[in-house]
């Protein structure tokens, strides 16, 4: 019988690809019940529904969120798992950060903007209030201190995302195969979560989730170009903020419509006089 010493679980305990696939499975986990939640408090017991309200209602939602893509780097930060300076909080140089950061960052807006305002413009007449574009985040901004909330999902996607890229790095001793593999299992991740796979067939919810995706691939070329993470926030949290800035303007002026069952890269006028015609 094969027996192993006290230095090899310790090393297993804390190896970084130890704490990657404990996340990835959490996060699997997590996400199913969520769904599993949400689907059986629709017609379940007085007892689900509550449970479901208390940990999928707002303050819910996001004290999970935090503890799970903000408290998971933290602790690895203290027990050492990853360090400080691959994970770009440390050792930074703020001159090439803004210079790099500042044309990266007008570039990807730019592009961003462009696809919002093209896919804004083709269903000004037809998408309802909730099916716009960036609708949840649009939805956000219009309450006092609104914006806390985009800040706390910016904050916890960029740690959750230099943490895989940390580790990766930390693996394979090349930051960037690790960068490019860690962007790999965060894009994995988040198709593995059924709310974002119903999400990107759905106009109102795609939107939030492509731009995610967007930003995931922004943080990756910012962390190579700068090594600075707090870049990677503050170009982040300007895209999201921009972006639903813009939104609110676009659709500012046009009115209710009836699209229903949408696909963003399936948008065609034949599609378009089919809704209206089932709605």
């Amino acid at each position: 019988m094969p027996t192993y010493s006290i230095d090899f679980f310790s090393q297993l305990m804390f190896s970084p690809l130890t704490w990657v696939a404990s996340s990835i499975l959490l996060y699997i986990v997590g996400s199913h019940l969520a769904q599993l939640l949400k689907n059986l408090a629709r017609s379940s017991t007085w007892l689900l529904a509550s449970l479901q309200r208390s940990l999928l209602g707002v303050t819910g939602e996001m004290v999970l969120r935090l503890a799970y893509f903000v408290g998971l780097p933290y602790l690895g930060l203290i027990l050492g798992v990853v360090g400080p300076r691959t994970m770009g909080l440390v050792d930074v140089d703020w001159t090439i950060s803004i210079l790099n950061g500042i044309g990266l960052g007008l570039v990807a807006f730019v592009a961003i903007a462009s696809c919002l305002g093209y896919y804004a413009y083709n269903t000004r007449d037809f998408a309802r209030h909730e099916q716009r574009g960036l609708a949840t985040e649009m939805a956000n901004l219009q309450v006092p201190f609104g914006w806390s909330i985009l800040l706390v999902n910016v904050v916890c996607q960029e740690a959750h995302w230099a943490f895989y890229r940390a580790s990766l790095i930390l693996l394979l001793h090349d930051v960037y195969a690790g960068s490019v593999i860690g962007l790999g299992l965060v894009l994995l991740e988040l198709y593995t979560n059924p709310q974002h796979r119903y999400g990107l067939t759905q106009a109102g919810q795609a939107e939030g989730i492509l731009l995610s995706i967007a930003c995931a691939i922004l943080s990756t070329l910012t962390y190579l170009l700068t090594g600075n993470l707090w870049a990677c926030a503050i170009i982040h949290l300007g895209i999201t903020v921009g972006a639903t800035a813009l939104a609110r303007r676009l659709y500012g002026g046009w009115g209710e419509g009836q699209l229903r069952g949408w696909r963003p890269w399936r948008f065609t006028a034949r599609a378009a006089a089919d809704t209206r015609r089932r709605g």
